[in-house]
């Protein structure tokens, strides 16, 4: 349908917009800006006609078939509840996610749609309990490192709503991309006969039932690919895949596993470089934009690996020359090793002259502020960046449950050196109100801190709300003024912790995206801390 809510059937074809996306695409984009799941689903779940950022928690219980019963009744039934509402519905699964089933405009004369989405944990107290069932309880049999990869976090429930109300409210061409790919599934299905119980197939020459199917005949030798679940992902990805271009694994997302099996130097590739190489469903233009962000990884992330005291490999661009984990117990080894080099205090030290800078180039009132938003109508959209962030953050985030928490604080410092080509940065943590500096590398390991700003001061919450940071300036005695930026990390808001940036951050888009990766790492950490 149309802004004006009329069918687009009824358009001229001067009339009608074109996307400039593919409806994926744009899924992809809202997704990421926001840090949650989405899943366009026409009936049980799964499988989804589209996925984006999906939780690794999701993705291994719904295939795994002993566990896999645990989630049918919340987003396997998300559809049918949703549609039979008549709006949208809020849920918390049995592993404690929380979730919404909305329910989108569609032509009355095409299948209806709705979005799961979320699959975010709301409640600390929520992710402990599972971890607990991961490691004690009924879910012992699920590899935790896998598990816990890519866990979502989200604030309140308000973020959810916020995902849900965009999506209720297309702009036109994303309206167009979602009727395109409506229409499509409504012409798929005509040739079909969709049964769920047996599950088989009418008509269809390949196979006899979804359980047969592996290999359809239309498809080129080079890519094999297997559909999972049941024939709506047939249905939906029959044509596309038969086309044979690189788009494929955009198109059909999670519900089409991808397979190459006749390259293998580029199988290694990918499975070296991803978490899970079968399921990519990234948001890319194609598949060379996955493999490239795939290699962009190997060449970027700071190796994870080893334990305190044992030397660790930096494969960051920044340098080449190796780190040490530096406990409090070796803090003798402090100078020996090249940059960033992580001095550790259990003390905590002042500093009284660091004070909060006002932004120099916007003096609106705080609250009139418009968040900062790297991927708008207006700004160009880099989706390769937007994979490689998403792949490195899930291979770095599912490697802390392996840390104590005073390594993994190490090793975050260090993965933001190496990510994002830093030097001077510092780790704070919550003393009494205030935040102290318990970590530092380059000129601020000389400079423990305590940044003159109550945890309870609003600036810190603004800045988690814009996805920004907080800029402080400090004199020094020679009278040059040395600006800082403080980016909060936060659980259900409340600051848990912070990271301070002594290099110049080049522009807007870093900034997010360095505030994106400290909400996306504060859940593992601060678990690691109560565990302790």
């Amino acid at each position: 349908m149309n802004a004006s809510g009329n069918s687009n059937e009824t358009l001229s074809d001067e009339q009608k917009v074109a996307p400039s996306q593919s409806w994926e695409t744009y899924q992809n984009v809202i997704s990421e800006d926001s840090g949650l799941a989405i899943l366009l689903v026409d009936g049980e779940q799964p499988p989804a006609l589209a996925v984006s950022y999906n939780n690794s928690i999701c993705r291994m219980m719904q295939s795994s078939e002993m566990h896999e019963h645990l989630c049918q009744p919340y987003c396997g039934k998300a559809f049918e509840n949703a549609i039979n509402a008549g709006k949208t519905i809020a849920y918390r699964c049995h592993a404690g996610l929380q979730c919404l089933a909305a329910p989108l405009k569609t032509d009355e004369n095409l299948r209806p749609l709705v979005a799961i989405i979320g699959r975010a944990f709301v409640k600390t107290s929520d992710y402990r309990a599972l971890t607990e069932r991961v490691f004690t309880g009924d879910l012992q049999d699920l590899p935790a490192e896998e598990l816990l990869q890519n866990v979502l976090l989200a604030n309140s429930q308000n973020e959810l709503e916020s995902v849900a109300v965009r999506l209720q409210s297309l702009g036109e061409e994303e309206e167009q991309a979602l009727f395109e790919l409506t229409s499509q599934l409504n012409t798929n299905f005509q040739q079909l006969e969709y049964v769920t119980e047996p599950k088989e197939v009418v008509d269809v020459e390949t196979v006899e039932t979804v359980e047969n199917v592996e290999k359809p005949a239309n498809i080129a030798p080079e890519k094999s690919v297997e559909f999972v679940e049941d024939v709506k992902s047939l249905a939906v990805s029959e044509e596309i895949v038969s086309a044979d271009n690189p788009q494929t694994v955009e198109k059909i997302g999670d519900t089409v596993q991808v397979e190459i099996d006749n390259d293998e130097d580029l199988l290694s590739e990918v499975t070296r470089t991803l978490p899970d190489p079968r399921n990519i469903g990234l948001a890319l233009e194609s598949l060379s934009n996955v493999l490239r962000g795939a290699k962009n990884v190997e060449k970027n992330e700071v190796e994870s690996s080893g334990e305190a005291g044992e030397s660790v490999e930096n494969k960051s661009p920044y340098t080449d020359e190796r780190l040490t984990v530096i406990s409090a117990k070796t803090e003798n080894d402090i100078g020996q090793n090249g940059l960033p080099q992580v001095t550790v205090s259990d003390e905590p030290t002042v500093v009284e002259d660091i004070a909060i800078v006002e932004n120099e180039e916007d003096k609106t009132p705080i609250d009139n502020r418009q968040s900062p938003v790297v991927a708008t109508n207006s700004t160009p959209i880099n989706f390769s960046e937007i994979a490689d962030d998403l792949a490195a953050w899930q291979n770095f985030t599912g490697s802390l449950m392996r840390q104590t928490f005073r390594e993994a604080s190490v090793k975050t410092l260090q993965f933001l050196a190496g990510r994002f080509r830093l030097n001077a940065l510092a780790w704070l943590e919550k003393w009494e109100d205030w935040l102290q500096a318990t970590l530092a590398t380059g000129r601020l390991q000389n400079e423990p801190m305590r940044i003159g700003l109550e945890i309870t001061d609003g600036r810190l919450r603004e800045a988690m709300k814009r996805e920004s940071s907080v800029r402080l300036e400090k004199r020094l005695p020679n009278g040059e003024v040395q600006i800082i930026e403080l980016f909060p990390l936060s659980i259900s808001d409340e600051i848990k912790a912070a990271i301070v940036i002594g290099d110049v951050i080049e522009n807007e888009e870093m900034r997010v995206r360095i505030a994106r990766f400290c909400r996306n790492v504060t859940l593992q950490i601060e678990v690691l801390r109560l565990r302790e």
